[in-house]
């Protein structure tokens, strides 16, 4: 499969944005830079016309918000929780 005939089944079926880790352990710095990079690659995609479905990652009761910023109310998205209590 050639690198063009990927991006034309990408077209077709789309896309979930990368799943970084959020560690509870690894400082919230970093908790929000994997979100802005899973949130960048997502719009990149999107400019490329592959349909993409955003993957909600948070990592404490006070980030959900944060996650949930721009994105539409009832719009489809994938969840992923970091187990709040670090465990």
């Amino acid at each position: 499969m050639t690198e063009g005939e990927s991006l034309i089944g990408l077209r077709r079926m789309g896309s979930l944005t990368p799943d970084y880790s959020t560690f509870c352990d690894s400082g919230e710095e970093i908790c929000r830079w994997n979100l802005y990079r899973s949130r960048l690659i997502g719009y990149h995609l999107e400019k490329l016309g592959i349909p993409v479905i955003p993957t909600l990652i948070w990592w404490s009761e006070e980030s959900l918000d944060m996650a949930l910023s721009g994105l539409a109310p009832g719009q489809v998205s994938a969840h992923r929780r970091q187990d709040l209590l670090g465990t």
